[in-house]
């Protein structure tokens, strides 16, 4: 009887020692990590604790961290221009949360596409190219764009910025774009004598989704020039190089 009894205490001791080391009642830090699908670098996603008026952005490893904040409860809105927006519900305690943080990757809705004519081109080529974005999402979903920022072209020369672009028409655009479908939203040419000769890069701009707002927030991600570097940095881009 003393045997089994011994058994017995021993077990739950051994229990109890699993339960706290393990993922049991915290305190834990408030941070969390949220990636983007079909992304390998994860910055500059916006966090925002809507009850507190305040965001967070997250590191390359989509890392992120609250800032102080007083007991309650919070919700977490989390951002990033053409992905799905997630939300989650935090409570904090004395600088901590309970349980920790979920992982989260948010899933993308729209891809953009630059397509150009050549790689190569001499001073006296014309340069033809056009953006499109697509729709990977199960929605149709509208869009928007016009003689405001952001732009639809971004043009680099050697690393740097030298020229941006916004659509030739004066009056702002509506359209839709079904699931599965591309639509152009940019369309130009270039004089190639009227760049250096050298390397340059095109990426495609961006439109706004009117959807729903809270997939793109502009005011967040688009200042008063229309460049987020975190944004244009996760869009495919295409280079050429002009010679003499």
């Amino acid at each position: 009887m003393r045997r089994q009894a011994f058994f017995i205490l021993l077990f739950l001791l051994l229990f109890a020692s699993c339960n706290n080391n393990g993922s049991g009642d915290g305190p834990f830090k408030p941070e969390g990590i949220v990636t983007l699908e079909n992304q390998e670098e994860h910055s500059g996603i916006t966090i925002e604790i809507l009850e507190a008026d305040t965001f967070v952005f997250t590191d390359s490893s989509g890392y992120y961290e609250l800032p102080p904040l007083e007991d309650g409860t919070y919700t977490l809105n989390i951002i990033f221009p053409y992905y799905w927006n997630e939300r989650l519900s935090v409570s904090i305690l004395e600088g901590s949360v309970s349980t920790p943080i979920p992982t989260v990757e948010l899933t993308q809705v729209l891809e953009f596409h630059t397509n150009i004519n050549d790689t190569i081109f001499e001073l006296t080529d014309t340069i033809n190219l056009s953006c499109s974005a697509v729709n990977i999402s199960d929605f149709t979903l509208p869009v928007h764009w016009g003689m405001t920022p952001p732009w639809t072209v971004l043009l680099f020369y050697e690393g740097t910025l030298i020229d941006s672009q916004i659509p030739q028409w004066a009056a702002l655009v509506f359209d839709t774009i079904n699931p599965n479908d591309s639509l152009i939203f940019s369309s130009y040419w270039l004089l190639a004598s009227s760049y250096f000769p050298g390397n340059y890069e095109i990426i495609p701009g961006v439109v706004t989704l009117v959807f729903n707002q809270e997939i793109i927030p502009v005011s967040t991600y688009f200042g008063s020039f229309g460049i987020h570097e975190k944004v244009y940095s996760k869009i495919p881009r295409k280079y050429f190089r002009i010679i003499e």
